[in-house]
């Protein structure tokens, strides 16, 4: 009588770790560039720019002086043909006195084509000082620098993005260089301009018939004695590849200012990415406020989205957040509405917070604020607490009836610089906490500030899913390496970690093999059926069957001419099916090994 014997046999394998080769982004391309470094005016291209002008270059100061000496355009020849691309044009603004309270009073960089287009500061009445892509005469997205002043201080960046392909065209200001940093801006109202700073743009009406720029051109208009601008960077310039920051930042952002009355407004379509996290926070002047507030739309998936809420006696905080899960677009919408009583003053920002590392860990629960009632000016000390050494990023709100509150964190930025309602960010790095103090002035009737921070999630590796595995399991005492046994129930922590097994518990194997004995078409089968993780490739582990003819002295292979593939499908929640089978129909014994390489 033919006998033939299957032996089950689990094996695992540690593998030699694989090498990963790093590429390297390269960054943008100048078209020209003047930094007037050593009082030279010539770019770094060999434009030489604002050349035999009037501009005033004050010897030493490796600055340029706009002052209104001379009311006039200067210009330089220099051809660019866009074609598809994107084009940057920024200036970084030193300080400013513009004290002439006309609409007209403006300084602007840009290019000259049929028509220009270009950056620019203005002032209007009652001094207020304005960024703005100026289009021709048309102002076509603005932010103000400064409120009720003619006069202030940088750096300022203030650039232009110009897409092409996309005909749009998008405002960024910020004091460091970083697109996600709007420090001391307050947007234009989002009724006259796109959400995001973006709008669409004909770029037809101000390209030549070309469809060229032939100049660049700088201008001072409506001066008068005593006004200058002060600039030490003026670029054009188109990006290759852009490079995403390192660590954690806000890749996206949208501000809204309620001034008391209902609505319904969708001011926020943030691109999100799965790992994001999507923050809003409001500072209120109302405690009636809710989870309702604000809603969420688009084309991207979130997980839950936590509220929570610190009230005073009037002034309350408020924040949502939640993790994306598909990349997409988020819509924010808010809503007030007079039958609920909603209606208020409020600061609401929206951020999108993104890691390099592609995911976030919440450092400090958002309840960590705390509500002041005093009758004097106030010292108020916000800590986050993180327990160990981070580096990350803090958003807070702050609120308050008094005049004025404003941070003594020199590292924070204010996005909606309202003074008695504000929301804004900042960095920290290498420390396991932050102190926020807030200062408020009288009439000191109450104080709320309601915060949350963030850090870069540990990489994931196979190492440290392994790891988490062990941790998550009964307690193996020192039996953690890969092919210790934790609870000698014959399989090695590797085998039980493959299979989703506990390493400590010998009652708790997980998704072990599966045999049986079946027939087809007269041949007569040994089926084996094994689980392998969903995400096994993630994890560093391969599962291999293999036939051996002895097990003493065996030589497993592969076994091809002997192993029969059925096919695969779902098995257990996170686990694929696979089925294989032999014949027995022969005179030979053979045996199986499942064969578990691990590479860390």
């Amino acid at each position: 009588m033919k006998k033939w014997i299957a032996v089950l046999m689990v094996a695992s394998m540690v593998m030699c770790p694989l090498l990963a080769r790093a590429g390297i982004l390269s960054g943008s391309t100048i078209i020209e560039e003047w930094s007037f470094t050593g009082d030279s005016q010539v770019g770094v291209n060999g434009n030489t720019f604002p050349g035999d002008t009037q501009w005033l270059d004050i010897p030493g100061n490796d600055t340029l002086t706009i002052a209104s000496a001379n009311d006039q355009y200067t210009t330089k020849d220099l051809t660019i043909t866009p074609g598809t691309d994107e084009i940057y044009i920024s200036w970084t603004i030193d300080d400013w006195a513009l004290t002439n309270y006309t609409a007209g009073t403006s300084v602007f960089f840009g290019l000259k084509g049929g028509d220009t287009i270009g950056v620019e500061l203005s002032i209007d009445s009652p001094t207020n000082s304005w960024a703005a892509i100026r289009a021709g005469n048309a102002k076509v997205v603005k932010a103000r620098l400064a409120k009720t002043s003619a006069e202030g201080t940088g750096p300022y960046i203030i650039t232009a993005r110009m897409d092409f392909d996309a005909g749009e065209v998008q405002l960024f200001v910020s004091n460091d260089g970083a697109w996600d940093n709007w420090s001391g801006v307050q947007w234009a109202a989002p009724d006259t301009i796109a959400a995001d700073y973006t709008v669409s743009f004909d770029f037809s009406t101000v390209l030549d018939g070309s469809s060229q720029f032939t100049k660049t051109r700088m201008a001072y208009a409506g001066g008068v004695d005593g006004e200058h601008v002060t600039v030490d960077n003026v670029s054009i310039e188109t990006p290759a590849d852009l490079v995403a920051p390192e660590g954690v930042y806000i890749d996206d952002s949208a501000s809204l200012n309620a001034n008391n009355v209902a609505m319904t407004n969708t001011f926020a379509n943030l691109t999100v990415t799965n790992g994001d996290y999507v923050v809003v926070e409001a500072a209120v002047n109302n405690t009636t406020w809710d989870v309702d507030e604000i809603t969420f739309g688009g084309s991207a998936s979130l997980g839950s989205v936590v509220y929570d809420s610190l009230v005073g006696s009037g002034p309350k905080c408020s924040l949502w957040y939640a993790p994306v899960t598909s990349t997409g677009t988020v819509d924010v919408t808010l809503t007030m509405t007079d039958a609920d009583g909603t209606i208020a003053y409020g600061s609401v920002q929206s951020y999108v917070v993104r890691s390099s590392s592609g995911s976030l860990d919440i450092l400090a629960q958002p309840s960590v604020g705390s509500v002041t009632n005093v009758l004097t000016d106030i010292v108020y000390t916000n800590v986050y607490d993180f327990g160990t050494s981070s580096t990350g990023l803090l958003i807070e709100a702050a609120s308050t009836y008094m005049t004025s509150i404003t941070s003594g964190n020199p590292d924070y930025t204010v996005d909606y610089p309202n003074a008695k309602r504000l929301v804004g960010h900042a960095d920290f790095s290498g420390v396991s906490s932050v102190t926020n103090i807030w200062t408020g002035v009288l009439p000191a009737k109450q104080a709320v500030v309601l915060g949350i921070a963030f850090a870069a999630s540990a990489p994931t590796t196979p190492t440290s899913q392994y790891e988490d595995f062990l941790a998550d399991g009964t307690d193996v005492g020192s039996a953690t390496g890969l092919q210790d046994h934790g609870d000698s129930d014959g399989l090695d922590n590797l085998t039980e970690y493959a299979f989703g097994g506990d390493a400590g518990d010998p009652a708790e194997q997980g998704n072990v093999p599966v045999e049986s004995q079946v027939s087809e078409g007269g041949t007569n089968y040994i089926q084996y059926v094994y689980f392998e993780r969903g995400d096994a490739a993630a994890r560093g582990l391969v599962s291999i069957l293999k036939v051996g003819t002895d097990l003493v002295f065996t030589d497993w292979t592969n076994g091809v001419e002997f192993i029969e593939f059925v096919g695969s499908g779902a098995g257990p929640e996170g686990y694929t099916a696979v089925t294989n089978r032999i014949s027995t129909d022969d005179d030979d014994k053979r045996f199986l090994r499942l064969q578990i390489e691990f590479t860390p």
